[in-house]
């Protein structure tokens, strides 16, 4: 049988505060989610040599120079499902990075391919942006705010108070060159059950419907 071409879908951009690192947890996310279920996705940054994604997930996530944004579709078309993209912006100067983010809207838009941006309920760029429930807007559209617990481990660690979970550093997750699912195959000495917490996060992330919607899981 002849293997399926992938065929760009979907352009997902987690648009975060460029000191906010851990807020570039969905796109980790998302990516081990497509993994665990086949789908080829590609991560990016359009932060410059990659950035924090790049450090934290390795070699293979790429990057997308602003001057680039056109055609970006189509280059990407037969090498992914989807492309996660991480976006950082400087809060003290927003309107510096509107541009990208309407290029990259306008893009997806010119090429019939579905768009989405978020950025985490909790997370820096939300606060600046508007109190409470307001809806945020950059730019030419709107952000969608992440539910953090779908997608932030630290607030877990706070809120299940598991000895061996909650004595982690802060940057456990954030070592060098390792994405978010290599954290399953390592070994864990008994008592210490940090694998098995860490496999029911990751299942829990599989049953989200915006990360499956966004996957076509069904």
């Amino acid at each position: 049988m002849t293997k399926q071409t992938p065929k760009l879908h979907a352009i997902v951009l987690n648009v975060r505060a460029d000191t906010d690192t851990y807020s570039a947890m969905p796109v980790r996310i998302f990516k081990a989610v497509a993994d665990f279920y086949g789908i080829p996705a590609i991560v990016a940054s359009t932060e410059r040599s990659g950035g924090h994604l790049r450090h934290v997930e390795g070699t293979t996530v790429r990057m997308i120079h602003p001057t680039r944004v056109e055609g970006l579709c189509s280059r990407l078309a037969d090498a992914c499902n989807v492309v996660l993209i991480d976006v950082p912006v400087d809060l003290a100067d927003l309107e510096a990075s509107t541009p990208l983010i309407d290029n990259l809207r306008a893009e997806a838009r010119a090429s019939m391919v579905e768009y989405h941006v978020f950025t985490t309920e909790g997370g820096k760029l939300a606060n600046v942006l508007g109190a409470g429930k307001s809806p945020i807007i950059l730019g030419r559209g709107f952000v969608n705010r992440l539910y953090d617990l779908c997608f932030d481990p630290l607030l877990l660690l706070g809120r299940d108070r598991i000895p061996c979970v909650q004595s982690r550093p802060n940057n456990y997750l954030d070592q060098p060159g390792r994405p978010i699912a290599s954290y399953l195959d390592d070994a864990y000495p008994e008592p210490d059950f940090f694998k098995c917490w860490f496999e029911g996060l990751m299942d829990d992330a599989r049953k989200r419907p915006v990360i499956r919607s966004i996957l076509k899981l069904g």
